[in-house]
């Protein structure tokens, strides 16, 4: 349905004054501070400022006003709201208010006015509806919201709408500001810590919101100058514990994820005894399956439960091992200070699996701080599976001193696309629909020819890389200013490069 009828909408005058008071560089300016604009649709959004003035004054006779908006969460309106001013500012339209559409198959049914920006977010979108209400409405502005259930219909219509930008969810820092910057605009201090922020940030920022005016509303008749947690009713908040959220949230690792619940709970249990076990773990994987994402989280997590303070400090044995007899221990010492408190990973722990002295002073010096600081650390080595069993078998210090075992397997091609949307929408690009068989077949190929230096998620990673790369030769060669749009033949080109061919064994004897 259309929110607000013809007969409804007038403009507010202090708003139309001040809107016309600014220019279009100070309209602009206040992108800065809407949360999760990539900095590239900030980028399009000044460019289509520039389109405007062109359009208004018939200097530019190809393209149209109207716009698609990728975004997944509620995070919209501020983005919107300055597309809005910017319109209204150079006379396109004739509304302070952009107008939303919910229901476009009945829209015919309602009055859709001339000169107004109306935004479309119908997750029952049809191709042809949306054609036919622009081809209907020349004078109008639409600005399409697509996301993940309306995504194929938008493809149908992409031709037909000049420009494209996206909307992410914010950040959890970007969150923590937005609350913290929320709070000093009603004149009131924030005494509330980032960490104690964090329990609401799995929030969208309408919700947020929600937080934010309970907060005020409780501040002002207790005629309180400042806002903590309790007014924000952080303690009650349910979704408090965010580490097992962000690793509920990873892709794939469904074991580990039971074995870290299970590690939470025997720990939680001894804690209540009065005494914390050991927390030291192996984590036992190919490279890229998730190990060093999954051991900050576990610190978070720890943090979180207020069994360590949620320090993490990574190291390989270079941090840790010296060239001088003597130095090792000074060295690995060090580093144990500054992880006291939290998790010391060390990356490809097996490393110090060697007869040279320098790597038994290290171990021996890392074995006493396992057993000194039982309460204060955990101790998290990481490597291949193989190589780390050795590395325990060498020492029986080792053993005895790390509870838990963790094993990362690899990732299957399905799991691997997972990881390439995560990063893809991370980054605000699109992937037009004949992409996807494409990449599977590619990580289907790479699984089924891998070696030892296959990267599980990093083979994700690695491609999106030299799609953008391949992305932006083609842009560049083209002119073309769908900025966000990775193509088919973005992703064959690359594929085709640099997708693994399997070796043949030959017969016989090599010349």
């Amino acid at each position: 349905m259309v929110t607000k009828a013809k007969e409804e909408i007038k403009n507010n005058v202090a708003e139309e004054i001040e809107i016309r008071t600014k220019t279009t560089k100070q309209i602009l300016k206040t992108l800065d501070s809407c949360y999760g604009i990539t900095k590239r649709s900030k980028e399009v959004i000044k460019m289509y400022s520039d389109y405007i003035k062109l359009y208004k004054n018939k200097k530019i006779k190809i393209g149209n006003l109207n716009m698609i908006l990728n975004c997944n969460s509620n995070n919209y309106s501020n983005i919107v709201n300055v597309i809005n001013k910017i319109l209204f500012k150079e006379g396109i339209i004739e509304y302070t208010q952009y107008q939303l559409l919910t229901d476009v198959h009945i829209s015919k049914n309602c009055n859709i006015n001339s000169n107004a920006l109306y935004v479309v977010n119908d997750d029952y979108l049809k191709d042809y509806k949306i054609e036919k209400l622009v081809a209907d409405n020349p004078s109008s502005v639409f600005i399409v919201l697509c996301n993940e259930n309306n995504s194929r219909m938008i493809d149908n219509i992409r031709s037909k709408f000049t420009w494209e930008i996206s909307v992410k969810e914010p950040s959890v820092e970007e969150k923590i500001q937005y609350i913290k910057d929320t709070i000093i605009e009603h004149g009131l201090t924030p005494k509330v810590t980032s960490a104690e922020l964090e329990a609401i940030t799995c929030y969208d920022l309408p919700t947020i919101d929600s937080f934010l005016i309970t907060a005020i509303i409780g501040a002002t008749k207790k005629k309180l100058t400042y806002i903590s947690k309790e007014e924000l009713n952080i303690m009650e908040n349910p979704n408090h514990n965010m580490g097992m959220k962000k690793l509920n949230n990873l892709v794939g690792l469904a074991d580990v994820k039971e074995q870290v619940q299970q590690i939470l709970n025997y720990v939680k249990v001894h804690k209540q005894r009065g005494s914390l076990p050991t927390l030291n773990m192996v984590f036992k994987g190919n490279p890229g399956t998730g190990k060093t994402e999954v051991a900050r989280i576990i610190a978070e997590i720890f943090a979180d439960n207020e069994i360590l303070d949620g320090n993490f400090v990574e190291v390989g044995r270079n941090d840790l091992v010296a060239g001088y007899v003597g130095q090792t221990a000074l060295k690995t010492q060090k580093v144990i200070e500054q992880a006291l408190g939290g998790v010391l990973f060390i990356d490809e722990a097996y490393s110090l699996f060697s007869d040279d002295s320098y790597s038994k002073e290290c171990i021996s010096t890392l074995i006493k701080a396992m057993e000194d600081h039982r309460q204060d650390l955990a101790v998290i080595l990481a490597g291949y599976p193989q190589s780390m069993d050795e590395l325990l078998k060498s020492n029986s210090g080792f053993e005895s001193r790390i509870a838990f075992k963790i094993d990362f397997p690899d990732y299957s091609e399905d799991e691997l696309y997972q990881i390439f949307i995560n990063l893809l929408k991370q980054e605000g690009f699109n992937l037009d629909n004949n992409c996807k068989p494409i990449i599977m077949d590619y990580f289907q190929n790479e699984i089924k020819n891998a070696d030892e230096s296959f990267g599980n998620g990093r083979l994700a990673r690695n491609l999106l890389e030299k799609i953008k790369m391949e992305q932006a030769t083609r842009l560049v060669n083209t002119k073309s200013k769908d900025l966000d749009l990775i193509t088919a033949d973005d992703v064959t080109n690359v594929v085709n490069k640099i997708k693994t061919t399997a070796t043949k064994k030959k017969i016989g004897f090599a010349v």
